[in-house]
């Protein structure tokens, strides 16, 4: 990996800082006037549409190390390699990671010191030799460079090796060791805990023990840490991240932590041209004050404005509002390129200290519920012990406190001298919030707050879907989920209750802004219109949509409150709503002015941190309050993947466009996720297997183009349901029927339709030859069901009719789906269903599921209903 992977973004000129000066000195004075107690003035960066297109990364992970990502390359210590990827998951060499802590540091402008010992710096690249010497000099490497290496780990190895995930965590304490000391918070962590603690080097043992003290390193799966696995770059920055919160400010660059306090809009006029200029209030942790001035031309163009980081998404500082908690970057000229808004203001932490270190900041506090918060005490904390002023060293362990947290930052503290806490077994935690991204070994929770947190779950994981217990293909993005962890400190999931279908969207909707009163907890739609298959058809003169506690309400790209809401009486609305409680009830809601247009095709490229989505026919940015709808559920950017066939909605005005709503219609390779479908004549037919021979399965929304001769053995068990079609009634068939009938030649004009999953059959339908030909991929909802009496004998199946609504079918040369009616019945009385992971036929399809099939004309086929 080449050098251009890391970068310093310089602090500005002294020139810059005048002119900044001069740019801003009216609005200062009127600050004066406004308020006089300011700590410090700050002005965005010049700079800020550079520093967004380095931002810009096609490639950030969905999760929680997305945010280090992002604030390491905003201070300038780690970049992408030129094209708009970061790559995350690529390695790291010794040098590059070593580069890295350098910067991090601010110590590349130091002098070089010459060493003396040639062989620690073995297999430097040119560009990196001056990094490597300072770091040497500093001591990060175990080595001063005077002497002769005694034996450190790595020594001998070459600088562009691999780093691994024990020197990178070492060279890590030993920064601490020299700039605010590692305290003795070593003790509550045991190497002997982790299978693979033998594989530590021994000289490093130490150092790790204390990385993993200060969560530096993290365990790479229950009792591992991999010490000698290689580090990714989204290692890297998660560790730097980490680090960083420990280190003091240095000269150059500082992070500092505040509330928007009110703004000032000022029109002014800024090297010639005419601007528009917001001067904030900033009030910082102990109670002062900071002005923070951010400018843009009258087209949104930054002048001096900062990046800002919400959400996930890219920006620049017109999204933020009142009350806003920040976390923001300062250069050394007092600018300010990058803010970060954090998901929660300031809140309350009640319990007992278990841990606290001064040198270090560190506190670790167990609070009712017994989870554990480990936190960082800030330099300007208040603390009063039975209401009496006290210092950091006052501080003791059992000391019960109740603490102000911003951030994992103590605030303020008051204790009292004495905790009375009864021993007790720590509860099984509880953790709920909405599914960004799943897989087989983990999902990515988004939580109330608006942080994202990561959980490990596998299969002895249970699901709990519609009361039923069903597996981890039930969770799907955009679900809602209540997590049972063992334990407040365990990270895997004993359990996942999937919410039903009150959690899920039914419909969106759109109209005009009605009156109606803030205090209600209402908002009143007219003229309301439904989207149906793509078409938008009128449902209602007048609607009175209730909110969720949890719902967001939205103007264009501002999220905003029903008082403000009310004042936009006219406006256009588009409302994703649920009726799982019996009445329509508001999701999403986002408020607009300006012309609609639509947009469809497949997803080409998606970058959710910008909110960009490309079509083969148009680029749009998503609003951040944008309403994304997938298999009926509220996503976000996350969930959208290259592929997805989707309808976007727009709004212009003038020459911009603003992405208010995605819909996704579906994706080919995954109509039936996690089976397999065959169609083929019966070779043989065993006790627990059969095979097929000339068979095909189906793929990308057809059958794949070539037969195959030979199936492998397709499993058979007593759950395996059977159904004959062969004759004019269709009948269920025992295993020993299904075999019969291949020993009485019956299958000979005959194919079969199989659904399998890892390998084992599920449901098998028997067809005459030829009728499957035509069968094609469909998708809607069931809004009625009617069983046209009973199976004339036992072995019979009901006849039952179908009425679908929003009906599209899939069109593999278009790769999308196509409306293709609004309200259909068809036959369902043949059809295999799959349905909360089981196979039934046709009588199991229920009022409101959600259904992908196989249908010949008027005849369902196959049926899996989405779960």
């Amino acid at each position: 990996m080449s050098r251009q992977h890391f970068l310093a973004i310089g602090v500005r000129s002294a020139a810059w800082v005048l002119i900044v000066t001069m740019w801003i000195g009216s609005g200062f004075a009127q600050a004066q006037g406004w308020e006089t107690d300011f700590g410090s003035y700050l002005v965005g960066s010049r700079n800020a549409a550079e520093l967004m297109n380095a931002l810009s990364f096609t490639d950030l992970p969905s999760g929680p190390e997305a945010g280090s990502i992002v604030r390491l390359a905003a201070q300038g210590v780690l970049r992408g390699d030129g094209s708009g990827r970061f790559n995350p998951k690529a390695a790291v060499t010794r040098e590059q990671a070593m580069t890295a802590l350098v910067r991090l540091l601010g110590w590349d402008n130091q002098p070089i010191v010459a060493s003396g010992n040639n062989q620690s710096m073995a297999g430097v690249s040119d560009w990196a030799a001056r990094f490597i010497s300072i770091a040497m000099a500093q001591g990060l490497t175990g080595d001063s460079g005077n002497k002769k290496s005694s034996g450190t780990a790595g020594a001998a190895r070459a600088w562009y090796a691999p780093a691994t995930r024990e020197e990178v965590a070492a060279w890590c304490i030993r920064v601490l060791e020299n700039t605010v000391g590692t305290g003795s918070m070593v003790g509550s962590v045991v190497l002997a805990a982790y299978s693979d603690a033998g594989a530590i080097s021994p000289e490093l043992k130490g150092l790790v023990q204390y990385a993993l003290e200060f969560g530096l390193i993290e365990p790479t799966a229950p009792g591992q840490l991999n010490p000698q696995g290689q580090v990714t770059r989204s290692e890297l920055a998660v560790m730097l991240d980490q680090l960083t919160r420990y280190l003091p400010p240095n000269q150059s660059v500082s992070w500092e932590i505040g509330v928007l306090d009110e703004q000032i809009i000022e029109n002014e006029e800024i090297a010639g041209l005419p601007a528009r200029s917001a001067l904030w209030t900033m009030v910082r942790p102990g109670g002062s004050k900071a002005a923070l001035k951010l400018s843009s031309d009258y087209q949104g163009r930054p002048l001096a404005q900062a990046v800002v980081y919400r959400q996930g998404r890219l920006f620049y500082g017109n999204v933020l509002q009142p009350g806003n908690t920040v976390r923001y970057l300062v250069q050394g000229d007092q600018t300010v390129p990058f803010i970060e808004v954090l998901p929660a203001g300031p809140v309350t932490v009640y319990g007992r200290i278990e841990r606290i270190d001064a040198p270090t900041k560190q506190l670790v506090l167990r609070d009712d519920s017994f989870v554990a918060h480990h936190l960082l005490v800030s330099p300007t904390i208040s603390i009063t012990i039975d209401g009496k002023p006290a210092s950091v060293s006052d501080l003791v362990a059992d000391m019960e406190i109740t603490a102000t947290v911003i951030d994992s930052m103590v605030l303020e503290i008051a204790a009292r001298a004495t905790a009375n806490y009864d021993d007790a077994d720590p509860p099984e935690l509880k953790v709920s919030g909405r599914v960004r991204t799943v897989d087989s070994q983990s999902l990515l929770l988004v939580l109330a707050d608006g942080r994202t947190a990561r959980y490990d779950i596998n299969s002895s994981t249970q699901v709990m879907a519609q009361g039923q217990v069903s597996t981890l293909n039930a969770i799907q993005p955009g679900d809602q989920v209540q997590l049972y962890l063992p334990s407040p400190t365990s990270t895997w999931v004993r359990q996942v209750v999937v919410a039903g279908p009150a959690a899920r969207v039914v419909d969106l909707v759109r109209g005009r802004l009605g009156s109606f009163a803030p205090r209600s907890g209402h908002i009143v739609l007219t003229d309301v219109q439904c989207l149906n298959s793509g078409v938008w058809e009128k449902a209602a003169g007048t609607m009175d949509l209730p909110l969720r506690s949890e719902t967001t309400l939205w103007h264009e790209s501002q999220e905003i409150d029903l008082t403000t809401a009310a004042q936009l009486t006219g406006s256009e609305v588009y409302a994703a709503i649920s009726d799982g409680f019996g009445r329509p009830e508001a999701l999403r809601v986002i408020i607009w002015r300006g012309q609609e247009k639509s947009y469809e095709g497949a997803i080409d490229e998606i970058n959710p941190g910008l909110g960009l989505v490309t079509l083969p026919n148009a680029e749009l940015i998503l609003s951040p309050g944008a309403i994304v709808l997938k298999d009926g559920r509220l996503a976000d950017p996350h969930g959208l993947e290259e592929g997805d066939s989707i309808q976007a909605l727009t709004r212009r005005a003038g020459t911009s466009s603003l992405g208010l709503v995605v819909s996704v219609l579906g994706k080919e390779q995954r109509h039936f996720p996690g089976f397999t479908i065959y169609r083929g004549r019966v070779e043989n037919v065993g006790r627990t297997a059969f095979t097929l021979t000339s068979y095909q399965t189906f793929t990308d929304g057809t059958w794949s183009s070539r037969r195959r001769r030979e199936s492998d053995d397709l499993g058979l068990s007593r759950d395996t349901v059977i159904v004959s079609m062969l004759d004019e009634e269709p009948a269920r068939l025992t295993l020993d029927q299904f075999r019969q009938g291949l020993w009485q030649d019956r299958y000979d004009d005959a194919e079969v339709l199989a659904l399998t999953e890892d390998g084992d059959t599920l449901a098998l339908a028997l067809w005459t030859v030829r009728d499957l030909d035509a069968a094609r991929l469909s998708r809607a909802q069931v809004v009625a069901v009617t069983e046209q009496g009973t199976p004339p004998e036992a072995d019979g199946v009901c006849a039952v009719s179908i009425v679908l609504r929003d009906l599209a079918d899939f069109s593999p040369a278009k790769d999308t789906w196509q409306n293709a009616g609004t309200k259909v019945e068809l036959d369902a009385g043949r059809a295999l269903v799959i349905k909360n992971g089981r196979a039934y036929t046709g009588e199991a399809l229920t009022v409101g599921d959600d259904i992908v099939f196989l249908r010949r004309g008027e005849t369902v086929v196959l049926a899996w209903v989405k779960e």
